[in-house]
């Protein structure tokens, strides 16, 4: 009886340090995820003004408020060319005004540079 008793506990402590070290690790693998990359519309009402995180409005230089995401598909309706597209394409964010491209790790390229320097030269 007692060793029945004593192979119970051992089978129950074991079962509950799996169950704990299971939720441990899972907790580890959120922290360790990357952000990622910020809001498309964020990034361009702050290039023409100041974003709102709790409203979602972007108050332009003008003094004008509009909603952030309006504005920026109002001036992204298409892309004016391929490097513009191909900025897009890789995450990041074309600026029409400067022709430039705002690449997902912070970097704030040419957009026409961009492109060429990304094309394959093989025949």
């Amino acid at each position: 009886m007692k060793k029945n008793s004593l192979k119970c506990l051992a089978g129950l402590i074991a079962v509950s340090t799996l169950v704990l070290a299971g939720c441990s690790s899972s907790d580890q693998v959120n922290k360790e995820q990357p952000i990622g990359m910020a809001n498309p519309a964020a990034v361009y009402c702050e290039e023409h003004g100041t974003y709102d995180l709790q409203t979602g409005q972007c108050t332009l230089k003008s003094g004008e408020a509009v909603d952030a995401w309006d504005y920026y598909r109002q001036n992204h309706k298409e892309m004016p060319n391929e490097a513009a597209r191909y900025c897009e394409s890789t995450g990041g964010v074309y600026m029409q005004d400067s022709s430039k491209c705002a690449l997902p790790d912070g970097k704030v390229m040419d957009a026409e540079s961009y492109f060429r320097d990304h094309q394959s030269t093989s025949s």
